[in-house]
């Protein structure tokens, strides 16, 4: 049995990783897995994955098994799954552009195949 590398990386409150925390990164990990050509994913919060009250993630893509996540509060809509207003919000906080500052390792992690590591 093999294991799989984990590592969920949160700009809001890192020290309070929690069992929805790693449910969710599995989540968004096999989503980015199967979308293979996105670099953000916008999505409701897992409960209990961030302290209230945040409503929504914006999940990021780093490399195979790494995904980065901030919260965002959005109570009256789902704000669109795309990878425009994911890059948006990240650069709204002041990160540089993911394409710039992870543009060797987001490019190899489109070009591996998934599999179990």
């Amino acid at each position: 049995m093999s294991t799989r590398r984990r590592q969920a990386i949160l700009t809001d409150s890192s020290e309070n990783v929690t069992e929805a925390t790693w449910r969710a990164t599995d989540d968004d990990t096999a989503w980015f897995a199967k979308h293979r050509r996105r670099t953000f994913r916008i999505r409701r919060v897992f409960p209990g994955e961030f302290p209230s009250p945040a409503t929504h993630v914006v999940a990021a893509a780093v490399e195979p098994g790494v995904v980065v996540k901030s919260s965002i509060f959005s109570p009256d809509t789902d704000p669109p799954n795309t990878d425009m207003l994911g890059e948006t919000l990240w650069q709204s906080w002041g990160h540089e552009p993911l394409s710039k500052k992870w543009g060797e390792k987001v490019a190899l992690f489109r070009a591996q195949p998934m599999g179990n590591a």
